[in-house]
């Protein structure tokens, strides 16, 4: 009774809870840095490389071949452990 009233009241607030997901990787297609737009975008350079990643996941059954951005650092972690939080 408790999670309900929690959640109403966030609800109420106007906050939007939502779980997150894990989306295990099936296959990379491919790896482009994209730091120099990022560069261009934001006029700063960022602390590591940020790369845009074509891949194909799934999700509870489904299947979705899309493009995500993430750090280097972030990309080397997902590789290791198979897949990202989404």
């Amino acid at each position: 009774m408790a999670e309900n009233w929690n959640v109403n009241m966030s609800l109420m607030k106007g906050e939007i809870n939502m779980n997150l997901l894990e989306s295990y990787i099936k296959e990379i297609h491919s790896v482009t840095d994209v730091t120099e737009g990022f560069i261009e975008h934001c006029g700063y350079e960022p602390k590591e490389q940020l790369l845009e990643v074509d891949l194909t996941s799934v999700c509870y059954g489904v299947t979705e071949r899309t493009k995500k951005m993430f750090w280097k650092s972030e990309f080397e972690k997902i590789k290791k452990d198979g897949y990202y939080m989404s």
